[in-house]
């Protein structure tokens, strides 16, 4: 499976494309991104951010949507990060960050050239979304941001020193953490041991924990059955990876798992049977999207 589809909203507003003529509205997510003919047509990524800050109606704007640049998979967004950083000044009011907008036939996700994001983060104090899609080459650092309310980072593959950075991070305002961990194939690294820490000493204020798109999905469910932050958070999303019969179980069995109020698993490999079982719970599950492995082969979501 792939991303196949833009979003049209992004932190609950329309994305829109930027344009000179239009300008900007506090109304609109907005988006920067390069195509195949702005490319035939000498256009840059570099170039249309120049643009959106010299738009008058800059510091009116919430939300940045950057999409496509110029050869995604083959060129770091190192430049790019410099010119946002540089221009913190105009972004005054900017809530929400979303760097790597894109669909297969775009940039596949494991291609996604990304960069360090620790200044970036430094550079914007009132920032709270931030939203990244792909993984090559991501860095966070140490980050120390107490406005941060929504991490999202979506990979085919995710390292574990990005992992490693998240828990040594102080986001006490942090409600939302979705990690797509991806598949050993496409850059993931880590195991249930890399993840421990981040279950056993929670953020302060989490309420959303996203495990997503990872084919360790049965460890960490038997994992954070009977733990203690389920009593903490009120979604736990196991969705888009290999869950099997194996996980399912561990659920049901765990002492916590009613003291949610959602848990999401759908893309899923459990039976009927245990479909059967889960919905019984007395919470919301979500057990749509069931697959078929072929020969015990099983896939997530996205990996390419």
């Amino acid at each position: 499976m792939t991303i196949g589809k833009n979003e049209s909203f992004f932190n609950g507003l329309e994305i829109k494309i930027y344009s000179e003529i239009d300008g900007i509205s506090d109304k609109y997510a907005y988006k920067i991104m390069v195509d195949y003919d702005d490319e035939e047509n000498g256009l840059t990524i570099a170039g249309k951010f120049k643009d959106l800050m010299n738009d008058p109606q800059i510091s009116d704007m919430q939300a940045l949507v950057i999409g496509s640049w110029e050869e995604a998979f083959d060129m770091s967004p190192d430049d790019l990060f410099t010119s946002i950083i540089e221009n913190s000044d105009k972004l005054q009011n900017l809530k929400a960050l979303f760097i790597g907008e894109m669909t297969f036939e775009e940039c596949e996700m494991s291609w996604i050239n990304q960069g360090n994001y620790t200044e970036i983060l430094n550079s914007f104090k009132g920032l709270e979304v931030l939203r990244v899609r792909g993984a090559n080459g991501l860095k966070l650092g140490s980050v120390n941001h107490r406005s941060l309310k929504t991490l999202i980072i979506e990979s085919g593959g995710l390292d574990s020193e990005v992992i490693m950075d998240l828990i040594k991070s102080n986001l006490p305002s942090l409600k939302h953490l979705e990690l797509w961990l991806g598949v050993e194939d496409y850059g993931f690294n880590g195991d249930l041991k890399t993840l421990k820490p981040l279950f056993d000493n929670p953020f302060p204020n989490i309420t959303y924990l996203g495990i997503k798109n990872s084919e360790i999905v049965d460890n960490v469910a038997s994992y954070l059955a009977n733990h203690a932050i389920l009593e903490k958070i009120d979604t736990l999303d196991l969705s888009l990876g290999t869950m099997t019969d194996v996980g399912g179980e561990a659920l049901l069995s765990g002492s916590k798992v009613n003291s949610l109020k959602k848990l999401d698993l759908h893309h899923h490999f459990m039976s009927a049977g245990m479909m059967k079982k889960l919905t019984g719970l007395s919470i919301d599950v979500d057990i749509t999207n069931k697959n078929e492995d072929e020969d015990d082969w099983r896939y997530v979501y996205v990996s390419e």
